[in-house]
């Protein structure tokens, strides 16, 4: 389970939600050039689903899968969609992709605004744990 994977207790910093449509249009367009044909795409941080949205008009024959750590977000995007071959959920389909977007998601935000150092607070290792079930849902072809 790949969400399953991250962990969001009290002591952990807290996760935004920010998003706006088509906030990242110059990676959106160097991927749709890099891999035209992509059938499956994962956003996992989807948050309320815009990234999904704005992801269609650069793969528009791709499914498009968001995903996000939380139900009440996943909930709007859901009432948002309108695309049948866009869907959200707490987990991922069980297939390979062949993008997965992780925009921002692995980001700390400090709960008081002081942002210590990144190295002190989230270990590499700690990164990389997180990061391997994505790994492993990357198609590689």
């Amino acid at each position: 389970m790949v969400c399953a994977s991250f962990h969001t207790s009290k002591t952990d910093y807290t996760y935004s939600h920010f998003t706006k449509p088509n906030r990242y249009p110059e990676i959106f367009s160097a991927c749709s050039k890099l891999k035209p044909k992509a059938k499956h795409i994962l956003s996992f941080g989807c948050s309320t689903g815009e990234e999904c949205f704005a992801l269609r008009s650069y793969f528009p024959d791709s499914f498009i899968h968001g995903t996000d750590l939380f139900q009440n977000v996943i909930d709007e995007a859901i009432t948002k969609n309108t695309d049948p071959y866009i869907s959200f959920s707490l987990e991922p389909p069980m297939v390979k992709f062949d993008i997965i977007f992780c925009m921002t998601v692995f980001c700390r935000h400090h709960p008081n605004g002081v942002h210590p150092t990144v190295g002190v607070t989230y270990k590499f290792e700690d990164f990389e744990k997180q990061l391997e079930p994505l790994v492993r849902s990357l198609n590689y072809r």
